[in-house]
């Protein structure tokens, strides 16, 4: 070996042979090892030299992180929240063929004083903690403690690869204006499916109606219903005939099992171009029928 520093490439190891000890590296020739912390040991040996003094070895540690970590959506940052059950929502890590086992963290507390946000999502008790979650979004569970609209909250999420650390959002801040537009559509109004949450809940009795536009022609679509708390729980998955353009749709809730009274559920159309059109719903059970 000559004197001095020089960059060596695979092509001066040739031939390699790999032994993959982790099921989850990708094994193609172009593969991505999975975002986390490594460590690269490499030794050198003499050849011939009987003398048992080899140079030895030596170890780098490495950090492989995400190209982009992950975007908060929802609450946009030092905005006013119009419900005391928010939803949060964010977009996940790019590239995605790094994570073999991609979850979440969210975290959500107080900021107390002259606290900088990140300050209280490092030093603060949370409000709100949800661990090991699939999906890219939380609804505030309506068991958990009130927000208060006199306080600002801050919140942030952190993308693990299994059990390892892989990259963390922003911090992000917002307060709660408390105020909940709830519409009764127990008079026959058909409420109009969204793409995107906002504050407004509506109050269903026996039957659930709403209006979809059906821009994609579809003859069928399904639909879920979830329980907003914090197992995100579906509690019923059915379908229901469309026709192209404007559809009004009633769902009956009185025979669907597993729908309790004055409890916050989340109605969710799924569509062939995988959206979602959504609205939210508390279910008031009709009294004559208990």
């Amino acid at each position: 070996m000559n004197k001095g520093a020089k960059q060596l490439q695979a092509t001066d190891f040739m031939p390699i042979q790999y032994e993959y000890l982790s099921a989850s590296v990708d094994r193609s020739v172009n593969g991505l090892l999975p975002a986390g912390n490594y460590l690269a040991c490499y030794s050198i040996i003499v050849e011939g030299d009987k003398s048992g003094y080899q140079p030895g070895e030596d170890c780098i540690p490495f950090t492989i992180e995400p190209i982009s970590p992950p975007l908060l959506l929802m609450p946009a940052n030092k905005s006013e929240s119009l419900t005391l059950l928010p939803q949060f929502t964010w977009l996940p890590p790019a590239p995605m063929n790094m994570f073999s086992e991609l979850k979440y963290e969210m975290i959500l507390t107080e900021i107390h004083g002259n606290q900088s946000p990140e300050e209280a999502i490092q030093q603060n008790i949370p409000v709100l903690r949800v661990p090991g979650l699939r999906n890219n979004f939380v609804n505030y569970p309506s068991g958990a403690t009130p927000l208060d609209t006199a306080n600002t909250y801050a919140w942030s999420v952190i993308a693990r690869n299994g059990n390892l650390f892989a990259a963390q959002t922003e911090t992000w801040t917002f307060r709660v204006k408390g105020i909940v537009n709830v519409v009764d559509n127990a008079g026959g109004a058909f409420v109009q499916l969204r793409r995107e949450l906002d504050g407004s809940i509506i109050r269903c009795g026996e039957e659930m109606q709403m209006s979809y536009n059906n821009e994609t022609g579809d003859t069928t679509a399904h639909y879920e219903l979830l329980l907003l708390d914090n197992t995100n729980k579906i509690v019923y998955a059915g379908a229901v005939p469309l026709k192209r353009g404007a559809n009004h749709i009633s769902i009956p809730l009185g025979r669907k099992r597993g729908l309790d009274s004055d409890q916050v559920y989340l109605f969710r159309l799924l569509n062939s171009r995988n959206e979602y059109w959504q609205m939210k719903f508390i279910y008031v059970r009709d009294r004559e029928t208990l």
